[in-house]
């Protein structure tokens, strides 16, 4: 048996029109809302805001453009490692079968214009969720492999969780 690869796709050509032949094909489909996040959002506005005080050569408030306080804390269960590790700390704040399914529900055999609206229905009422960078995460692990995926991911492991040989 063949096993094609798993399709993800948060980027549709023609949006905010998106074709249900293709749709029906991917196993995962979002609404272009991978940069929705509340610290994606926050990013983009501090750079646009930097940007155009450095083009009016202007210096910014002290402190100013912060990301809000309560970096979260991810808690998992036991001893994870490797890709369940990654699984783990990537299902954390983000619920892939949650924005798929509304996806489908939005566009599936609605007429044209109908879906394009909900598409974009979907992008401007998104829902709030957070990064998880910066994100202090408390488990278990047995290799210095799996502290690397915590730290590549932008993640600090709590050291009263270090385990293993």
């Amino acid at each position: 048996a063949v096993h094609a690869p798993t399709v993800i796709l948060d980027v549709w050509e023609g949006e905010p029109s998106v074709s249900e032949g293709l749709l029906s094909k991917v196993q995962y489909g979002s609404a272009h809302i991978a940069g929705y996040s509340l610290d994606g959002k926050l990013l983009a506005t501090k750079m646009l805001k930097n940007a155009l005080l450095e083009h009016l050569k202007m210096s910014p408030a002290t402190g100013d453009g912060e990301l809000p306080a309560g970096v979260p804390s991810i808690h998992l269960p036991g001893t994870l490692g490797g890709a369940a590790l990654l699984r783990a700390l990537l299902q954390h704040n983000y619920d892939l079968g949650l924005d798929d399914r509304l996806l489908r529900e939005a566009v599936c055999g609605q007429r044209a214009f109908v879906a394009a609206a909900n598409f974009d229905r979907l992008r401007k009422e998104y829902r709030a969720r957070r990064e998880i960078f910066g994100a202090n995460v408390e488990v278990t692990l047995s290799s210095p492999v799996d502290l690397n995926i915590i730290e590549t991911m932008g993640c600090r492991q709590l050291e009263s969780c270090v385990g293993g040989p």
